[in-house]
């Protein structure tokens, strides 16, 4: 039994011994002449895009590979020699595309920071690690299995996804979608429609110009300034919403957790907002008709197209 033990240690460490690391980086120069059409994919490892001058783009990477030779798994040191050599990009004309040869480079992460003239779309992705893209025209798609997704001030639409971590926009001049599996979700300042989407975590729009459409299985949703239709659901947990809209229809449930609504005074309203448990209370003059349940309000503040409908399964509303 000691022998047994005694191999299996002696093992252990050999592979240990034998396990192997090796880091390195490259630079490249490209020249431009007019918008760039760019493509970024790595397997693991950090992607970040920043406005430059006109006319270049900059590429600066940094390289991490391993390997275990007891295991038969190639040598690191090789591999990255052989990326610094022989970058992974390829140029036609204005469009660019960076990224590893996944199928030939076993064990390798590489971490790319980039700077690209203004007129620049993005497509940028990786396996592992955050993506960060700020001051381009876009349109701009931008994805990770797992990391945090940026992006700030981009002159178009954004898509952002991620398996599991957050995401931050902020200043978009067109549409964004947003979804991730698990991680809250923050948007500012966006010219356009919103679809937000994560499994757990909460989620905050402030300033779309357009309809927000907002889920999350678990988490706290909050719209502020909304300008137009809003659709927000949680499985579990509050809404809140305000805004000046004008001809809008907000659409607000949760199963469990309370609902508050803010409107500016004389903004005409149609209601119908229920509780399973809980209260529904206003500070707005409702004329309603009929007999009401408890937990239930239905009725119109002044005249107008404007339409609330509200749902909760376990707790209160708050139309103020």
């Amino acid at each position: 039994m000691k022998k047994t033990l005694g191999v299996f240690l002696a093992l252990a460490m050999a592979a240990t011994l034998a396990a192997q690391t090796a880091e390195g980086s490259f630079t490249r120069d490209l020249k431009v002449s007019g918008p760039v059409d760019l493509r970024v994919r790595t397997g693991s490892g950090g992607i970040t895009v920043r406005r430059g001058p006109v006319g270049s783009v900059h590429i600066y990477a940094k390289i991490k590979a391993s390997g275990n030779w007891f295991l038969g798994s190639g040598d690191p040191a090789g591999t990255v020699r052989e990326i610094e050599q022989n970058p992974p990009i390829s140029q036609t004309g204005n469009a660019i595309t960076i990224g590893e040869d996944n199928r030939r480079w076993n064990n390798v992460g590489i971490t790319y920071e980039l700077t690209v003239p203004e007129q620049t779309q993005v497509k940028a992705s990786t396996g592992s690690g955050g993506v960060d893209v700020t001051g381009v025209t876009g349109p701009a798609e931008l994805g990770t299995g797992s990391g945090v997704v940026r992006a700030e001030s981009i002159g178009n639409r954004v898509s952002a996804r991620t398996g599991s971590g957050g995401i931050r926009i902020a200043t978009a001049n067109g549409n964004v979608i947003a979804s991730t599996g698990s991680g809250g979700i923050d948007l500012s300042t966006v010219n356009g429609t919103v679809d937000a989407r994560t499994g757990s975590g909460g989620i905050t729009v402030i300033g779309a110009a357009g309809e927000v459409k907002v889920r999350t299985g678990s988490g706290h949703i909050k719209v502020e300034k909304a300008k137009a239709n809003v659709d927000a659901r949680s499985g579990t947990g509050g809404v809140e919403i305000d805004g000046t809209p004008k001809s809008f229809r907000w659409d607000l449930q949760t199963s469990s957790g309370g609902i508050k609504v803010s409107l500016p005074n004389g903004t005409p309203f149609e209601v119908d907002a229920e509780t399973r448990s809980g209260t529904v209370t206003t500070s707005h003059k409702v004329n309603t008709s009929g007999t009401m349940a408890k937990g239930m309000l239905r009725g119109t503040s002044g005249r107008g197209d404007n339409r609330l409908y509200i749902r909760v399964g376990s707790g209160s509303i708050r139309i103020d």
